[in-house]
């Protein structure tokens, strides 16, 4: 994402890297210096959740429609007749594999899965066999082969450390006029720079030089189940996983879609019609 100052991008790795004009601390590289370069946002290493190997098979022909080395979880879309399978020999219930975070591999504590030679199903929170629900923004449901059996693995979407805020592994940015914002795989929003409009979703017109989380609507907890992000000059749009939109920052013109003119520098939701009827 970019504008005629800065740009901001997400490497393969889920890191976040910003280039160009930081007046406002845009960069979100804790200064306000401006880089010829592309830098790092918090200059950490990436959290994000990703696989060293593995193929998406239809269940249903049993064809193989996609492969991926080394990828991000949240970058692999897994539709309703397709299954993930981690090309890893040699699995065992109670064996690790190829999961990592980072360039560390996930502890048993961060998979749930069970074997089984029979139907495809996923270990839940309380240990009940589901349906796995394929698709769904934030899960991933991945079949080990081994042996004749199948290993069925529900892969956590928060591991432990992911309130690491020097670090932010997203899979989407976004570019204002002077401010940036990232949505982190875990479905929460982060915003840095420019915020004299409220563009941070603080509640507040203070800028800030680092990432900060976007808080609620009511400002006393954070925005969360977002599955895509859009940045204006001065204000920013999110669509959540249940399909409203929520908008923050400049409202002159009424972009924020509330049915004022008011600029709100917390999460406001977008209304249809009269302004009685959320948009969904």
């Amino acid at each position: 994402s970019q504008n005629g100052y800065f740009g901001a991008f997400v490497k393969k790795d889920g890191t976040v890297w910003t280039v160009g004009n930081n007046g406002n601390g845009q960069l979100g590289n804790g200064t306000a210096d401006n880089k010829s370069q592309p830098i790092q946002v918090g200059g950490g290493s990436s959290n994000a959740m990703r696989i060293t190997h593995g193929t998406v098979i239809n269940t249903t022909t049993g064809i193989q429609s996609k492969e991926y080395e080394n990828e991000l979880i949240t970058n692999v879309t897994i539709a309703e007749d397709e299954q993930l399978h981690i090309l890893t020999d040699g699995i065992s219930l109670n064996q690790s594999f190829s999961l990592l975070v980072g360039n560390t591999q996930l502890s048993q504590g961060d998979v749930e899965y069970t074997s089984f030679n029979t139907n495809i199903a996923t270990v839940g929170e309380t240990d009940g066999i589901v349906t796995p629900v394929k698709g769904t923004y934030g899960t991933a449901v991945i079949i080990a082969k081994s042996n004749g059996y199948s290993s069925i693995i529900r892969v956590k979407t928060k591991p432990a450390d992911t309130d690491d805020v020097k670090s932010i592994a997203s899979p989407m940015v976004a570019a204002g006029a002077a401010h940036t914002i990232a949505l982190r795989y875990d479905g929460t929003v982060w915003a840095w720079g420019y915020n004299r409009n409220g563009e941070l979703g603080q509640g507040n017109t203070t800028s800030v030089y680092s990432p900060v989380q976007v808080k609620s609507a009511d400002g006393n907890s954070y925005l969360t189940d977002i599955i895509e992000i859009a940045a204006g000059s001065n204000h920013n749009l999110a669509l959540a996983k249940d399909g409203t939109v929520w908008s923050w920052g400049y409202n002159y013109h009424g972009q924020l879609g509330n049915g004022t003119k008011a600029n709100s520098s917390l999460p406001v939701k977008v209304k249809i019609g009269d302004g009685s009827v959320d948009l969904t």
